[in-house]
Formats: structure tokens, sequence, C-alpha cells
């Protein structure tokens, strides 16, 4: 009698520990298949911040009092931190009491970490008018200026 017992016991045993042992497989596989997804990775895993620099290389130096007729300079700064190589199109624009007085448009292409510097030169066709130079990175849709008084 104790020996039926004991194979009872084994017979209801061992159909248990199959049904727990097939739940942990199927966990595992299931936990593995998660882990693997972008979506997974995503927010598991740090991420850099994708971004463009766009500035002034020397904002001190940049007149807010200017001499009518007498050309001036400037330079921007940019810097790419997209993680790839990047192209950009900037624009620099020259106003002059309220009217566009020159307006360039150019191209460049940089590194990812690397830094491109560009210059620029404006004046004042009249006195006693405001000046604006703005510059625009047109595919990031950046945008920096300055007024000087002539």
């Amino acid at each position: 009698m104790t020996e039926q017992k004991g194979v009872a016991a084994r017979r209801f045993l061992v159909p248990k520990l199959v049904r727990i042992f097939g739940a942990f497989l199927i966990l595992v596989i299931l936990g593995v298949w998660i882990s693997s997804t972008h979506a997974f990775k995503l927010a598991t895993t740090h991420q850099p911040e994708r971004f463009t620099e766009l500035y002034f290389v020397d904002p001190t130096a940049l007149p807010t009092v200017i001499t009518a007729g007498k050309p001036y300079a400037g330079s921007f700064a940019v810097v790419n931190h997209e993680g790839r190589t990047m192209s950009y199109q900037y624009q620099v624009t020259i106003t002059e009491a309220g009217q566009v007085v020159r307006q360039t448009t150019n191209f460049f292409s940089i590194a990812s970490g690397q830094r491109m510097q560009k210059s620029f030169s404006f004046a004042a066709e009249q006195p006693k008018h405001q000046v604006q130079i703005t510059v625009a990175l047109v595919t990031k849709q950046q945008v920096i200026h300055f007024r000087a008084e002539s």
C-alpha cells in the first residue's frame, strides 16, 4: 500500500514540476524577447542629446555704435553635436532702418563634434539708422542677431 502511495505521489508531483518548469521557461523566453525590443533598449539606455550650437564668436567685440560707410566685421560659430556629419544652410541678413540691405546664403558641412567658424561684414549706409545683423541656420531654424546704431 505504501508503494502505491509513493507511485501516486510521483504521478502527481512530476506533472506539477513539468508545469512549473514550463511556466518558468516561458517567462525566461518572454523576458529575453522584451529585453531585445527597440523600445526597451531606448527606455533603459542613455541616448545622447542631439543638437547644434550657433553663437557669435566674440559677442562683446560686436559694435553697438557704428559709423555710416565704415566696414565692420564679425564672426559666428556652429558646433555639430548631432552624432553624424551635418550639412547646414546659413543666411546672413543685414537690415537697416527696417529694410533688408543685403542677404547672403551659403552652405557647409561639419563632422560630428566639430566646430566651423564663418565671418561676415557689414556697414551702415546712412547715419542715424539702426542696423540689425541676423545669422540664421535655415536647416535647423536657429537664429542669432545683434543691433548697432549709426
